[in-house]
């Protein structure tokens, strides 16, 4: 009789259920007032990044495109917002173990300082956005799991089983949601892209302004995501934007005529186009890659850290407002004429 081979749909899964059995010891058996410190930290940094969550995701994109030569200066990212579930899809390093592991640990990115070209933290963009999401679900075809308060009271129930004593702490203290994946090994990665994240917002949510989570993400994209949201990214070629209410965009980057001028500056020709209309956005970007020291406080010294410094002149259009890039838009208005 022939052998059945049992097939694993996601090999990074079994890592993922080891990573959580571990947070139950170190809750369980590590020093005390772990549970509150970890809260209090995710709670930090969703408010450090508030306004800024559609940008840390976009971020993780950027650099899934560059961590793999198959993608990289050719990366695709669709946005969809529906139904009031944002949606971010993405071809690239397909979301994975380290990836995993840096959202349930607050301090951890697999974000190597080698990788020169990376610019952003996965955990740092998964924490942004814990404010307004309800379910966060990752799948790739590496891992498939699930951050919401369902994981959150699975966790505490076993928590508690090993340690009844922690019950007035949990009481007064929820367990950090990124510290409690739900694994989906028999879900699907029901997707053409690397890796595919699935957000729920939740549907009573209102920040300062009186705004609902759709109404946030609009703005953000409004603000932040537009035609020359791609000047800057080197790695992402293609972005598509699928609002609900909107007609879809599919942006298109084009890179030519690259020249090498003094001072280790380089020039390269890049135009933006529309697929489905006539109009482009160009542009001559001027690009430099230095070296400069930084504190690092971990380590307690500084370090050489690569910095890249661009800039954009618009050679077919006229920007009414100039803002200043950190790769993407920031809200900070220059007064040259440059973008």
């Amino acid at each position: 009789m022939e052998e059945v081979k049992q097939t694993i749909k996601f090999i990074d899964n079994q890592k993922i259920y080891e990573e959580r059995n571990k947070v139950i010891i170190e809750y369980t058996e590590g020093r005390s007032g772990r549970i509150r410190s970890d809260f209090q930290r995710e709670q930090a940094v969703a408010k450090e990044y508030r306004g800024r969550e559609l940008i840390e995701l976009l971020q993780n994109a950027e650099d899934a495109a560059y961590e793999d030569e198959r993608t990289r200066g050719k990366g695709k990212v669709v946005i969809t917002l529906k139904d009031n579930n944002l949606i971010i899809e993405n071809t690239g390093k397909p979301f994975d173990f380290e990836g995993i592991h840096s959202i349930m640990l607050a301090d951890d990115s697999p974000k190597d300082s080698l990788l020169k070209d990376v610019i952003g933290n996965k955990g740092l963009g998964f924490r942004s956005i814990l404010s307004w999401a309800e379910i966060i679900k990752i799948s790739s075809s590496k891992v498939c799991v699930e951050f919401s308060q369902n994981g959150v009271s699975n966790l505490e129930q076993e928590i508690l089983s090993k340690k009844p004593s922690l019950v007035e702490e949990l009481i007064n203290t929820p367990i950090s949601v990124l510290s409690a994946p739900i694994i989906l090994d028999n879900s699907e990665h029901n997707s053409e892209y690397d890796t595919r994240i699935e957000i729920k917002c939740r549907s009573g949510f209102k920040n300062e302004q009186g705004l609902t989570v759709s109404q946030i993400i609009k703005n953000q994209i409004n603000e932040m995501v537009q035609e020359d949201v791609l000047v800057f990214l080197r790695n992402t070629k293609e972005l598509v934007l699928d609002i609900e209410n909107e007609e879809t965009k599919h942006y298109c980057k084009e890179v030519s005529i690259s020249t090498e001028l003094d001072r280790g500056i380089k020039k390269e020709n890049v135009e933006i186009s529309l697929l489905g209309d006539v109009n482009s956005w160009k542009y001559s970007l001027y690009t430099s890659k230095k070296n400069i020291k930084v504190f690092d406080e971990k380590k307690g010294k500084e370090v050489d850290k690569k910095v890249f410094l661009g800039l954009a002149i618009p050679s077919t259009h006229k920007i009414e407002n100039n803002f200043l890039y950190s790769f993407f838009r920031t809200k900070i208005v220059t007064h040259s004429a440059f973008c």
